[in-house]
């Protein structure tokens, strides 16, 4: 159940970040220590790049769900307002499209919600520029 509801999450929040453009605006105030590179621990293997302006994930396809290619999808959204643990995720190019995620830091696990679903992720020693090749649309 809980496999299901986390590739629930990771698809919802990938599939809007995926609308999502990236943007200089936006900031990340009182949860500071939410910044860096996060990765699931499921059998998704997704990673989270979190600063006081952006969300970005990777997908990457070639793991044991998706069984695809050898690549990272790759999604931004700025991030533009925050309250408490829920951060307002939104495109530049059309500010009406709106997400808002909670994320929460419990011993030394990052818990992102949204819509009822909940996935746990790490930190991860990965870099950004270690999520390559990207994939191309086909």
């Amino acid at each position: 159940m809980r496999t299901i509801i986390g590739r629930m999450l990771l698809r919802t929040i990938a599939a809007t970040l995926g609308l999502l453009s990236v943007s200089g605006c936006g900031f990340l105030a009182e949860q500071e220590s939410v910044e860096g590179v996060w990765a699931s621990t499921g059998i998704d293997r997704v990673f989270l790049e979190i600063t006081k302006h952006r969300f970005t994930t990777y997908d990457f396809a070639g793991d044991e769900l998706e069984n695809g290619p050898d690549c990272y999808r790759t999604a931004v959204a700025s991030i533009t307002t925050v309250e408490g643990d829920a951060y307002t995720l939104s495109s530049p190019t059309n500010p009406s499209l709106r997400y808002v995620v909670t994320l929460e830091i419990v011993e030394g696990r990052l818990t992102v919600a949204t819509d009822g679903a909940v996935e746990t992720f790490v930190r991860s020693e990965r870099t950004v520029a270690s999520f390559v090749p990207e994939c191309t649309a086909r």
